[in-house]
């Protein structure tokens, strides 16, 4: 409620007079004389220490020496809207809406009143006659109806004026970056992006545009782009430790872990607690298989944050490296248990399951990885080949469902030409070594990983040779 308070409330240099004057007043029991103003004031005093109920005393009083003021009438509806009592304040509103039909705040409270009470169209029609009204402060006006708009999640609404606050003024930088926060709120990447852009163009140093700009291009999987507008973050606010953390995660997503390890060493000496560096460290070590180095971090993560499930994984890979199949386990499943909605881990955990000979649990570790991530192609192939030790055409029926949502993936095709293989189905194994073939030649050898025999095959080679020249 204080927040909200201050939309509307502010304070005054000439404030603690009026106040001490008032206060006095009341521990005396006297009366004094203050214009509507000096009450105005007050109210929104109080209300900004969030002191509602000496507020509505000094309204009590205000209204009595004034019961004819519109303005009162108003502040006593805000104080209602704080409350929570809409009606209350729409009844209070409307009954002074002649005396301020040409005050835009007027219709800018009874907007947001009406938007408080869920009468959206009601809200809307009064915020479009706040713009109408609004001549020389339309813009600011602007603003302040896109924040109530933002505060009750109306952000397409928003956006609508944001467009129009750039057409009123295609120069002004805050526009384009409200406009960029609304797109994002809407996950509409690519038009935040042209906002940001923009804000930046008009105004080159702001380093907040230039992290939130980073960190779409991010999104999108532009690291060197995002890369080069966390540079400008950080040199315009070197301070700013998240920009370096950002960074070095463009840097390890674009498979440049040695550069990443830089920046998260130099974000680590900013942070007291460096837990999460100290975890992506290990993970850039484990990417450039130095396990050593890895173990050790991801060891110092969890000194600081024992229950850390990025770390306790990224220990389970490294202490598989090292043939501690036990320790990774123990480790894996306690990641598992931590966050049981990372695909990532319920892989890893079928794949001890595998290791261990534990079947029943391995599938089971893959079906859960496949039903948060239809797309986790990889568990599929090994939940496929649990099934196709008890038959083939089970392992056919996994193939099957893995490909309705992942058609795209050549290893899939492979496999399932494999299985074909297998059951002496030639026609599908060599329709399905086509489809293949023909989304990524240069893995056809998983399909021979399987079918040692088809290499000396002809038809086969045949086909090889029609999708890959260098066989001919």
């Amino acid at each position: 409620m204080k927040e909200d308070s201050e939309l509307y409330f502010s304070e005054d240099d000439n404030l603690p007079e009026i106040v001490k004057r008032y206060e006095a007043m009341v521990k005396t029991n006297r009366i004094a004389y203050f214009d509507v103003c000096d009450y105005e004031k007050m109210v929104d005093h109080y209300i900004l220490q969030n002191r509602s109920e000496d507020a509505i005393s000094v309204l009590r009083i205000a209204r009595k020496q004034h019961p004819n003021s519109s303005e009162l009438t108003i502040k006593k509806a805000e104080i209602e809207l704080f409350s929570g009592r809409y009606n209350d304040a729409l009844v209070d509103l409307t009954s002074v809406e002649a005396l301020e039909k040409n005050n835009p705040d007027f219709y800018l409270i009874k907007g947001k009143t009406f938007m408080a009470a869920s009468k959206t169209d009601e809200a809307l029609a009064m915020f479009d006659q706040v713009l109408a009204m609004s001549t020389d402060q339309k813009l600011d006006m602007l603003f302040e109806v896109v924040a109530i708009l933002e505060e009750y999640d109306q952000f397409e609404t928003a956006c609508r004026y944001l467009k129009m606050g750039v057409e009123l003024d295609p120069t002004n930088t805050q526009t384009y970056g409200e406009l960029g926060f609304i797109q994002e709120k809407l996950n509409r990447t690519e038009e935040a992006i042209e906002a940001y852009e923009k804000m930046l163009d008009g105004d080159p140093f702001l380093p907040f545009g230039w992290s939130n700009l980073g960190t779409l291009y991010s999104k999108l999987g532009k690291n060197d782009k995002a890369i080069e507008a966390f540079d400008y973050a950080i040199a315009l606010e070197p301070d700013a430790s998240l920009s370096y953390f950002s960074k070095a995660n463009a840097l390890a997503n674009d498979a440049r872990f040695e550069e990443a390890l830089t920046v998260f060493f130099e974000y680590a000496e900013m942070e007291e607690d460096a837990a999460m560096a100290m975890c992506c460290i290990g993970e850039c070590y484990e990417k450039l298989s130095d396990f050593k180095n890895a173990g050790i971090y991801y060891r110092k993560s969890l000194e600081s944050d024992p229950e850390n499930p990025d770390a306790l994984y990224g220990l389970a890979v490294v202490e598989l490296e090292f043939d501690n199949v036990d320790e990774s386990y123990e480790l894996a499943t306690k990641a598992v248990e931590l966050d049981p909605n990372v695909p990532e881990y319920w892989f890893g955990l079928g794949k001890l399951n595998m290791r261990l000979n534990k079947l029943e649990e391995a599938t089971a570790a893959f079906e859960t990885a496949v039903a948060l991530d239809h797309l986790d192609f990889e568990s599929w192939l090994l939940l496929s080949e649990i099934a196709g030790d008890e038959s083939l055409q089970q392992g056919v029926d996994v193939i099957k469902r893995a490909l309705e949502s992942n058609a795209d993936v050549a290893a899939l095709h492979y496999r399932l030409a494999a299985y074909y293989y297998l059951q002496e189905n030639v026609s599908g194994s060599l329709d399905e070594f086509e489809k293949g073939l023909v989304l990524d030649s240069s893995t056809s050898e998983e399909f021979f990983e399987f079918c040692a025999d088809a290499v000396s095959d002809p038809r086969y080679i045949e086909m090889l040779k029609r999708h890959i020249p260098s066989k001919n």
